[in-house]
C-alpha cells in the first residue's frame, strides 16, 4: 500500500534520527580499528551493534508511518494486528475519512519520541492488539490527554477492519 508523505515536521524528526544513528555506527566503527585495549574494544563492538539495530529500526518507521496532516484519530497496530490497521486507515480514506495510521516495529522500549510525534494534532488513539490492553497503558502513559481507546480480543481470532474502524 502506498503511503502518504507525513508531515513535515515527524518527518524531520525522524531524519535527525537516522542522521544521528548512522553517525554513531561510523563512529563506533572507527573506534573499534583505532582501540588498542581489548575490554574497550569488545564494549564498542556490544555499542556498534545497539546502534546498528537503531538505525534498523528507524528505517522501519519511515515504512511504518502513514500520518494524514487532517485526521484528528491516530490507529496504532502492532504485529498482526499492522496489516488491519493499514487496512482500515486505507478503507477510510477511500470513504473519505481522515485517519492516520502507525504500525509499531518494536515494543520495548516503547518508541515514546516517535509515537508522540505521531500523535502530533489528533485527540484520539486507537490501539488494536490481541492482548487485554498491555500496550493500550503504555500509550496512555505518554498521550499527554488525548483519548485512548482499546480495541483487543483475547479468543483467538484476529482483529477486523470493521472492529477498527468502529473504534476509529
Amino acid at each position: 500500500m502506498a503511503t502518504k508523505p507525513v508531515e513535515k515536521p515527524v518527518h524531520d524528526l525522524l531524519c535527525q534520527a537516522l542522521e544521528t544513528e548512522i553517525g554513531g555506527v561510523a563512529v563506533y566503527r572507527m573506534a573499534i580499528l583505532c582501540a588498542d585495549n581489548d575490554d574497550l574494544r569488545a564494549e564498542w563492538q556490544k555499542y556498534l551493534g545497539q546502534t546498528e539495530r537503531h538505525v534498523e529500526i528507524v528505517r522501519q518507521m519511515f515504512d511504518a508511518l502513514d500520518l494524514d496532516p487532517e485526521a484528528t484519530t491516530l490507529l496504532l497496530g502492532y504485529g498482526i494486528t499492522g496489516g488491519a490497521v493499514r487496512a482500515a486507515v486505507a478503507r477510510a480514506r477511500r470513504e473519505g475519512r481522515a485517519l492516520s495510521g502507525v504500525v509499531v516495529q518494536s515494543l520495548w522500549p516503547i518508541p515514546e519520541t516517535a509515537l508522540t510525534a505521531a500523535m502530533t494534532g489528533v485527540d484520539r488513539v486507537v490501539v488494536a492488539e490481541l492482548n487485554p490492553g498491555l500496550y493500550r497503558r503504555e500509550v496512555e502513559r505518554i498521550a499527554a490527554g488525548r483519548t485512548v481507546v482499546g480495541v483487543e480480543r483475547l479468543d483467538g481470532e484476529l482483529l477486523s477492519v470493521e472492529q477498527i474502524l468502529e473504534a476509529a
